[in-house]
């Protein structure tokens, strides 16, 4: 069995809205071993919305630049071809971001991606799912419905900040050094990579702790 671990930003919140970065990490059954790695930006014909800059901090400008002037689809049907079939997909969150791979893909008048169900742990789960780790995670730590990635983050036992961004910055370096750069490296805001991989830490210990069950 294979993880996917996925996150994107987008030019809004909306159903006209489109993803502009997408970040997968794909992993090994026990969410240990990073098998293979997927993260690039993406020209859109949608206005990007204040709201959404002031989260990711990219403009029309800076997106160019970092797509290389190529859509969505074309970067997306090559990792598609990557991607197991027996493989489950995280996500931190009720949707967001498969909605969004999917309407931009509806939007291009292509099919859909089938992530399948939507579940909340992998209790019994059979076929095509995918894990919403927010719900779950907010259950095992008794929050609210609604609790943020990094505030999940520090429910984690020994978690110390400081040496979870020296594992991202070893992460990253250890993907430079296998020909993967980070184009978004400069930009000092949130970004789909730093999120795939907090999502990852949180599931690897939510996985070795609970079971995800």
């Amino acid at each position: 069995m294979y993880y996917l671990v996925i996150d994107v930003e987008a030019t809004g919140l909306t159903s006209k809205d489109e993803v502009i970065q997408f970040c997968g990490i794909l992993l090994n059954d026990d969410l240990t071993k990073c098998k293979d790695f997927f993260d690039f930006y993406c020209m859109s014909t949608v206005k990007i919305t204040d709201e959404a800059y002031n989260v990711h901090h990219i403009n029309l400008d800076l997106l160019r630049k970092l797509s290389g002037d190529k859509f969505f689809e074309e970067y997306f049907y090559k990792v598609k071809k990557r991607i197991p079939q027996d493989c489950i997909v995280i996500q931190y969150g009720s949707g967001f971001d498969t909605r969004m791979i999917n309407q931009t893909l509806e939007h291009a008048r292509l099919p859909k991606y089938d992530f399948g169900k939507t579940v909340t742990s992998l209790k019994g789960v059979s076929g095509v799912v995918n894990l919403n780790l927010m719900a779950y995670a907010s259950k095992v730590f008794g929050s609210g419905r609604y609790l943020k990635l990094q505030n999940a983050m520090k429910r984690i036992d020994g978690y110390d900040s400081r040496q979870f961004e020296d594992m991202y910055h070893t992460f990253n370096a250890n993907l430079k050094k296998s020909g993967v750069p980070d184009p978004g490296n400069t930009i000092l805001a949130h970004n789909a990579r730093y999120d795939a991989f907090c999502t990852w830490y949180l599931a690897r210990y939510l996985l070795k702790r609970y079971g995800l069950q």
